[in-house]
């Protein structure tokens, strides 16, 4: 699979549909191409994303198939500072890819970190995300439950107000009903709060933008990467932004409706 580096950082349906693929499927090598391998039609970096179909549980467990990922950064043959279409990616730029790759089909057991060649421990960040995420969750649920059972006293009280005509016992059962929703509704904020504390926790496990540990990030002055980059920031910014604005408004409701209790 051939996809851009924005895919892999991606949140939201991306991050959906990543944890789809590492789940169903062993995704075990990313080999990460620079910028310009497709030009002229886009100058942005790519990735070859392998994978082999793996087998879905049945036990009612959600089962994840990849475990480990290895990262193969492609460098530019030397004098290159990009590809273009005068000067494109050649098959034999792979030969060490190729040599790195190894002969052991499911365990890959060859292979060795290199200068461009990484391997990530997919299986136990997810374990150590879920486990520190779960206690959020759990509360989420717990809160979640509790709002549902007052909301459905007070859909029954509602029901037995069919047919009736008697004027003050509307009145009592209307305001029964007015005060177990006012009680359900704090606790679907916090609920609210909580999942999305636990999923800050999870979600960031299925960010695949690694970058190579094992050389040193040099500052560049390209204006293509520093537009990248920018790109990148300002996403990443609106996102952070966004969540402030969930959670600042989940609290100012939740204080105006306590004073209203009050």
């Amino acid at each position: 699979m051939v996809l851009p580096d924005g895919f892999l950082f991606g949140d939201g349906i991306k991050g959906t549909l990543k944890k789809l693929l590492l789940r169903d499927c062993k995704l075990h090598t990313i080999i990460r191409l620079p910028k310009g391998v497709f030009a002229p039609y886009t100058t942005i970096k790519t990735n070859l994303l392998f994978f082999t179909k793996g087998n879905l549980a049945d036990d009612g467990t959600e089962h994840f198939h990849t475990d480990s990922i290895w990262f193969y950064e492609h460098p530019y043959p030397s004098g290159y500072k990009s590809y273009s279409k005068t000067k494109p990616i050649r098959l034999e730029e792979f030969k060490p890819e190729q040599e790195w790759w190894g002969t052991e089909i499911n365990d890959f057991a060859d292979r060795v970190e290199n200068q461009f060649a990484w391997k990530v421990d997919f299986k136990t960040k997810r374990e150590q995300a879920e486990a520190a995420a779960a206690p959020h969750w759990q509360r989420a649920e717990a809160l979640n439950n509790q709002a549902a059972k007052l909301e459905g006293e007070a859909s029954e009280l509602r029901k037995s107000l069919v047919g009736t005509t008697d004027t003050a016992y509307r009145e009592k059962i209307d305001a029964q009903i007015t005060d177990l929703r006012a009680q359900a509704e704090p606790l679907r904020l916090q609920a609210r709060d909580a999942q999305a504390a636990g999923d800050r926790i999870y979600w960031p496990i299925f960010n695949l933008d690694i970058k190579n540990p094992n050389t040193p990030e040099e500052e560049s002055h390209d204006p293509d990467l520093l537009l990248e980059k920018y790109k990148k920031l300002i996403g990443e910014i609106e996102e952070t932004e966004n969540q402030l604005k969930n959670e600042l408004a989940a609290a100012l409701a939740h204080h105006f409706t306590t004073e209203n209790l009050k």
